[in-house]
């Protein structure tokens, strides 16, 4: 049996989910919907996709988010302070 050449550019399904770190539900949406460059290989449900095609995918979403501390401690605050409120009344 043959040795998978890791340095290929094409990705499976489940390869372009790994590298895109979402589903492959959102990986075949996006495909479906041509947002995705993808190819369907002999017209089974078999889908390859170039890994840089996914890395362009994820550059071109329309908002990018980054990571804030600040904005994780204030859900948490919040969090806490719903839980409070439930607890506060239980007690009457």
């Amino acid at each position: 049996m043959p040795d998978r050449d890791s340095r290929t550019p094409w990705l499976d399904l489940r390869g372009a989910a790994t590298r895109a770190l979402c589903s492959e539900g959102t990986i075949r949406r996006e495909a479906f919907a041509g947002r995705l460059r993808g190819f369907k290989i002999g017209g089974r449900r078999v889908w390859r996709f170039l890994a840089e095609d996914v890395d362009r995918w994820l550059m071109q979403q329309e908002e990018p988010v980054e990571y804030s501390p600040h904005r994780h401690v204030e859900t948490v605050r919040l969090w806490d302070q719903r839980q409070e409120a439930r607890t506060d009344g239980d007690e009457r």
